[in-house]
């Protein structure tokens, strides 16, 4: 196997930490997008902030993840993730930001 710095390629800690570069990278691409997209395309904004969300609950950025969840409700309140397609810790969170603003303050 190909070594990197000491490192094999196939080493789980050089995994771990690649994951972790392209969620960060993702963050970034979602950071820059929030600037460009025009103010009335909502649906994409809404699924720009899922996507940050995800990236940043992987990042163990829990009140990143909660934050860029509200911003997707912001944009569609009726938004509904399907569990099929997203891991149970993304659900469980965006469901519990979305029914605490359902609750209400």
């Amino acid at each position: 196997q190909a070594q990197h710095e000491g490192v094999h390629v196939g080493d789980p800690r050089l995994q771990v930490r690649h994951a972790q570069l392209v969620r960060r990278e993702t963050l970034a691409r979602v950071a820059r997008a929030r600037t460009e997209l025009p103010a009335g395309a909502r649906d994409a904004r809404a699924q720009l902030e899922i996507i940050g969300g995800t990236a940043a609950l992987a990042l163990g950025r829990e009140d990143e993840a909660r934050t860029s969840f509200g911003r997707a409700l912001d944009q569609q309140p009726g938004l509904q993730l399907d569990p099929a397609a997203h891991s149970p810790k993304v659900y469980r969170l965006f469901r519990t930001v979305r029914d605490a603003r359902e609750r209400g303050p």
